[in-house]
């Protein structure tokens, strides 16, 4: 990432994982940083609970390819 400064003016949408992670970021590198969230806290969207993963369920016919990729590396180290 490049570097920014204390002009360096950042509106960030969202805490969950990628958010609060690019907020931390942008402010540790002195960026003035604006982070809106709907909800009560930090993570307690779409991150909550789910340690910020797709579960493959949740993703229908898409996660096809992902979920034989799953089982074949499951298998590979099983034997």
């Amino acid at each position: 990432m490049g570097s920014t400064d204390s002009s360096t003016e950042v509106v960030i949408i969202g805490a969950g994982a990628v958010g609060a992670a690019t907020v931390y970021e942008l402010a540790r590198q002195a960026a003035l940083v604006t982070e809106l969230e709907a909800g009560g806290d930090i993570g307690q969207g779409c991150s909550y609970a789910n340690a910020g993963l797709l579960a493959p369920q949740s993703c229908g016919a898409a996660c096809d390819a992902g979920q034989r990729l799953s089982r074949a590396a499951v298998h590979a180290h099983a034997g």
